[in-house]
């Protein structure tokens, strides 16, 4: 009874076996990928280092929980709310760099003056802070889509970006705060996060659009 209707079966084209295309291959030898995926660390360690130690920071100083969660509060807030209307006109630019180095330009700022001078204008500083932060971050998760050739390529390289880049940041607070327990003072450890802004900044700059071409050729091999 099945007999015939699997011989016609067998003949026609749709029944013919496909090939599975050949397994994905992270670009694990693209040096663009390697300094996107720092960057992108360095901007989270950044990020997580502030939101776990800013607030135990301003209560050293005698700030009251409330007042400091507030100021957490401001620095979540303008980190996206104030930030993704700009950002959307902004991507449709090529080179993003002048973007990117003025949003971590901002963090460079915001770092020093938390450092430095901890109680001047924290409010405006800790808001400068957010919109430098949150600015980085989603300039680069849109060069992820800038430095594909096309949607699979993009999974690819957001892949190993993210396993880099979550699993540097994901150290960063217990690393940070390990300095006041240390020194005995929350200084020492802004002092590094200036440090690890002002590498953020320089990495920034090189972040031109040429990469796209370097990636495509290593994702290729």
């Amino acid at each position: 009874m099945w007999a015939p209707i699997a011989r016609t079966a067998a003949r026609t084209p749709w029944a013919t076996t496909v090939a599975p295309p050949p397994p994905a291959r992270l670009p694990w030898r693209s040096g663009s990928t390697w300094l996107l995926a720092g960057f992108l660390g360095v901007q989270s360690a950044l990020a997580y280092g502030y939101l776990a130690w800013l607030a135990p920071d301003m209560q050293s100083r005698g700030w009251p929980a409330g007042r400091t969660g507030a100021l957490l509060s401001l620095l979540q807030f303008a980190e996206w709310a104030l930030v993704l209307p700009t950002l959307a006109d902004l991507s449709r630019k090529r080179d993003r760099r002048p973007a990117l180095v003025g949003s971590v330009a901002c963090t460079v700022l915001a770092a020093t003056v938390l450092f430095a001078a901890p109680t001047a204008a924290p409010w405006a500083v800790t808001t400068v802070l957010g919109l430098g932060l949150g600015g980085g971050f989603s300039l680069a998760l849109v060069l992820l889509a800038d430095l594909a050739r096309d949607a699979q390529a993009s999974s690819r390289l957001a892949a190993m970006t993210f396993l880099i880049c979550y699993s540097v940041a994901a150290a960063a607070p217990v690393l940070i705060g390990a300095l006041p327990d240390a020194t005995h003072g929350y200084a020492p450890a802004f002092g590094v996060l200036v440090i690890v802004a002002c590498v953020e900044l320089a990495m920034a700059t090189r972040l031109r659009p040429s990469l796209r071409e370097t990636v495509r050729c290593a994702a290729l091999t």
